[in-house]
């Protein structure tokens, strides 16, 4: 009920995805709330909770308290007309838009309005004779101080909760008292009622959820686990919080159906495996609707361990969906000795469009003396039939280049620096900061012109000259490229040395300034190492990569790479783990089969070899 006892009205907006779970979960987590499906010219909703809605829907719902956007479609949202006073809270993680929607309406929504009313009493003198639960009780922590841990935090702050915040190294984030480091983790822990675990997967922080930490909470602490991709001690998480019940309260079943939980009792299970609670396809609303009241808060005890990555104790979590690019066209090409004819080139886009790829990487606008294969951009990019939905983007490095592709309209720029110094200083001879500086004005000028700017970070985990390269270097990258207006970053193993833990350290250093929905993987195969490494980047949550065509590609700067990992490669790989791509892979095998005729040899791809020699002997 809101504040004058009518019905709380929570209106549903998605309108690139489906509303029906989403209004399910609701319905079965809010019973006492009606929540329905927007229409226009719907009755006025108290909060909403949307994807990518439509002018229409903020204009008629100018009364709403709280928005609760939970995916795609965030920077448009932030450019619409919004209802004045609204809350917007952005949870738009990738592969966990739903879990933390269901979080937040549980968690705050539902006690947003409950502390209100336990406020109001406490000031008018009706509990008297106990103390009520008030905001100030629950001071939530933040494990995780990235780009989405501080919307989160400053979200929750929002409410009028107080927030603490932990990262591995010191930050400052307004409205959130802040700890760093394992020196102040213990202090962190002990202020903390409710901890929320937004710690991506990496070998640095997967044991930090432990029996010793954990057992540092305040009395009566919950544990919200919703690390990118899953915490490697997820599935102990909720063994090890038991262990410490005799230093800690019991812990009392009070989680969704979908999440892990103790028993009732605090005990730990006997089979983990079989107190996993999961939401049957063909579970009846009363039969979760009755889940769900057992499962409410108690004012007594309210201690639930919620564990929100994971459907199984040992399976990883990955993104329903992907975005492949394929950089074919320019990065595939550019290393190509003899010269490729524009009608091919232009052919090759066309192709890689019909099979389905919403992303080309069409060409570069660089120096013919230092990139021959390049020189006919112009034509090239006059020559492209543009399909609607397709983004086609190009190198710039530098004005010159720039102003030379904005004649040819492209929908996205692509800038570069490097991650070593020593290949900077080597190939454009000065300092990565020096580097970033450069075409800070191409930066500029591009967003000036409402282009969209994608910023690459070269040798990303090995240098030909440095060696490996430390995660410290992409950070710092990152930074700089995230201060001059760079609105996407893609962590490249340029010369093919990365191996997946190098790989997710490399990008949690990204991520610390850049969102999971502005980072991507772009992956060079020469240890035969792409695959393994672009699978570590769902495990954390990234769902956008580079692949080219046929593995064309190599670096003309960087001696020894071979090609990116093979676009049909990675979309069979997906198709086969359940992951949407949208594309077609027998028109994928199709492209790769024609740009590699052209100079007449094999695709570098095993399996485009394997399904043209299947397509032989049929």
């Amino acid at each position: 009920m809101t504040e004058d006892n009518t019905l709380m009205r929570i209106a549903v907006c998605c309108t690139d995805t489906k509303t029906g779970p989403r209004i399910e979960a609701l319905q079965t987590l809010l019973p006492g709330a009606q929540v329905d499906e927007w229409r226009p010219g719907a009755p006025q909703a108290d909060h909403a909770v949307v994807w990518a809605p439509p002018q229409q829907f903020l204009d008629e719902q100018r009364g709403l308290k709280g928005i609760f956007n939970i995916g795609a479609g965030v920077d448009a949202l932030v450019k619409l007309r919004l209802p004045p006073g609204a809350v917007v809270v952005r949870l738009d993680d990738a592969g966990m838009s739903v879990q933390m929607a269901e979080f937040v309406c549980h968690a705050v929504i539902r006690h947003f309005r409950e502390f209100d009313a336990y406020e109001r009493d406490a000031a008018a003198g009706k509990w008297g004779y106990r103390r009520p639960r008030l905001r100030s009780d629950f001071p939530v922590g933040v494990m995780g101080l990235g780009v989405l841990g501080q919307r989160v935090a400053q979200a929750v702050a929002a409410f009028e909760f107080p927030v603490l915040g932990w990262s591995r190294t010191p930050r400052e984030v307004p409205g959130v008292r802040c700890y760093a480091g394992e020196a102040e983790l213990s202090a962190f822990l002990a202020a903390t009622r409710v901890l929320v675990c937004l710690l991506p997967l990496t070998a640095e922080t997967q044991n930090i959820l432990n029996r010793e930490s954990l057992s540092r909470l305040q009395p009566g602490g919950f544990v919200v686990n919703v690390a990118r991709g899953g915490h490697r001690s997820t599935p102990t998480c909720w063994r090890c919080w038991t262990a410490a019940t005799s230093r800690a309260p019991r812990s009392t079943c009070s989680a969704p159906s979908r999440y892990r939980r103790t028993t009732r009792s605090g005990r730990t299970p006997k089979s983990p495996s079989r107190r996993t609670c999961r939401r049957a396809p063909c579970a009846t609303k009363a039969s979760r609707r009755s889940r769900t009241r057992s499962a409410r808060w108690s004012g007594e005890s309210p201690s639930p361990v919620w564990s929100i990555a994971k459907e199984d104790t040992e399976a990883m979590q990955y993104p329903p969906a992907v975005k492949l690019v394929d950089v074919g066209p320019r990065d595939g090409l550019q290393n190509e000795k003899e010269p490729v004819p524009a009608s091919v080139k232009v052919e090759l886009v066309h192709r890689l469009q019909d099979a389905g790829l919403k992303e080309i990487e069409v060409t570069s606008f660089v120096s013919p003396k230092w990139v021959p294969q390049m020189a006919d951009n112009a034509e090239v990019m006059a020559g492209i039939r543009r399909k609607p939905g397709v983004r086609y983007s190009v190198l710039t490095p530098n004005m010159k280049g720039f102003e030379a592709a904005v004649a040819s309209k492209p929908d996205e720029i692509v800038v570069f620096g490097a991650a070593s110094e020593a290949f900077s200083q080597k190939n454009i001879n000065c300092s990565i900061a020096e580097s970033i500086e450069r075409f800070a004005p191409v930066v500029e000028a591009a967003r000036a012109k409402g282009i969209y700017v994608r910023g690459a970070i070269s040798v990303a985990v090995g240098c030909p000259y440095q060696g490996e390269v430390a995660p410290e270097g992409v950070e710092l990258v990152a930074r700089l490229m995230k201060e001059i207006g760079v609105q996407h970053v893609g962590v490249a193993d340029t010369i093919g040395v990365g191996t997946p833990r190098k790989v997710q350290a490399a990008m949690e250093a990204a991520l610390e300034h850049y969102a999971l929905d502005d980072v991507s993987g772009h992956f060079h195969d020469t240890y035969g190492q792409a695959l393994p490494n672009t699978l570590a980047c769902p495990e954390m949550g990234v769902w956008q990569y580079d692949a080219s065509i046929a593995g064309l590609g190599g670096c003309p700067y960087a001696k020894g790479a071979t090609g990116n990992v093979a676009t049909e490669d990675v979309v069979f790989m997906l198709h086969g783990m359940g992951i949407e791509t949208g594309i077609d892979l027998d028109k994928l095998v199709d492209a790769g089969k024609y740009i590699s005729d052209f100079p007449g040899r094999k695709p570098n791809s095993r399996v485009a070899t394997a399904m043209l020699n299947k397509r032989v002997a049929a």
